[in-house]
């Protein structure tokens, strides 16, 4: 058992009318407002995601598209100008056991992108450097599981 993610891209009217005959167009009908997707790319994710978001902006260190998955490890992956998809690697912040509580959300800081907050159901929340791949901090401040997070501008 495996679990995809799909990358798709939003087709304009003449590019789903010239790319109609590909096999990789998802069309759905509506007779108001006909939309066409084109699957960019496919990639394996081995645990079911409690959450998927690409990065807000292009990443310091690349000029490569992150994308950032929770489920029962954060995941970040790169998305290269080719769409082929590598994952960077696995966060975890429990050194100690082979496996993690389950991940239940994360947000992307939007004013500093190398920084991602992860939320647990273990009760904790982790402040992640994406550029070190390595926990900045974490509050173990909650009497039960937490289940979102955001980071707020200001």
């Amino acid at each position: 058992y495996t679990n995809q993610f799909h990358i798709i891209q939003l087709q304009s009217q003449s590019q789903s009318t010239s790319a109609s005959i590909e096999s990789d167009v998802v069309d759905f009908k509506d007779t108001d407002y006909p939309v066409n997707f084109k699957k960019l790319c496919q990639f394996d994710h081995p645990y079911p995601a409690t959450k998927v978001m690409w990065a807000p902006t292009k990443h310091n260190l690349s000029q490569k598209d992150l994308i950032a998955t929770t489920g029962d490890y954060l995941r970040l992956w790169s998305v290269d100008n080719d769409n082929n998809v590598e994952m960077l690697g696995v966060l975890n912040n429990n050194k100690h056991a082979e496996y993690c509580a389950p991940l239940t959300s994360f947000d992307w800081n939007e004013v500093d992108p190398s920084i991602v907050g992860s939320c647990s159901i273990d009760t904790t929340c982790t402040i992640w450097d994406v550029a070190a791949m390595a926990p900045r901090t974490q509050l173990i401040a909650h009497d039960k599981e937490v289940y979102d997070l955001a980071f707020a501008c200001g």
